[in-house]
């Protein structure tokens, strides 16, 4: 199929941590977003992985929800220090956080007929030793993948972690090729930023094309 312009749009997905029982657990246990599953863990004990501004600030408002958390840092925090200093402050006596401490395996086990998450097994890498946390559920947040696999091979120009490149137009590298959204380098990862630079990208299309 030919066409005289394209608009790239195909977004990110949630980055995984690729240990066992992430797959197996994904929705009964496992999830990617504090917004749409928190509510579930009311009164709930739950295990946050990552250490940067997503993971410190889905943890945060995880405690509206949540009795208790235990938040998984494999090296130290990437966040800003504003937010980790309200984190170990404000927050304290809801959350714990482990630094240098790997997150190796998601367990869990058949529970009134239904396969749930008991516990996280991790290392502490400062004293190489085995680490368990007793948990309803598990949080990841550990960045986002760009669903731009599909043109490695073009000459779309891509960034240092595959975003799509564009100029101030939003074209990338390649005329009448244009990006917008979550797969854009640069982008907000805010859905109203998306829709609003899928409008500004259509503009800027009707003009190439009438150009």
């Amino acid at each position: 199929m030919l066409a005289k312009a394209v608009l790239i749009a195909t977004g990110s997905g949630y980055r995984k941590i690729g240990v066992p029982g992430e797959e197996e657990y994904y929705a009964r246990g496992v999830h990617y977003c504090a917004t749409c599953d928190g509510a579930f863990y009311r009164d709930k004990k739950l295990v946050v992985v990552g250490g940067g501004n997503s993971a410190v600030q889905e943890a945060m408002f995880l405690t509206r929800f949540a009795s208790h958390i235990d938040i998984l840092v494999r090296s130290d925090f990437r966040a800003s220090d504003i937010l980790v200093e309200r984190l170990e402050t404000e927050f304290k006596d809801k959350i714990s956080v482990h630094k240098q401490t790997t997150t190796d395996k998601i367990v869990g086990e058949k529970i009134d007929n239904i396969d749930r998450v008991t516990k996280v097994i991790g290392t502490n890498k400062t004293t190489g030793q085995q680490v368990e946390f007793e948990t309803d559920g598990v949080f990841v947040f550990v960045g986002l993948d760009p669903n731009t696999g599909f043109l490695k091979d073009t000459d779309v120009e891509l960034d240092d972690t595959e975003f799509v490149k564009s100029d101030d137009n939003l074209q990338t590298t390649i005329p009448g090729v244009f990006v917008a959204g979550d797969c854009r380098s640069g982008a907000t990862m805010q859905i109203a930023t998306a829709v609003g630079e899928g409008a500004t990208a259509a503009l800027r299309i009707r003009e190439y094309l009438e150009g």
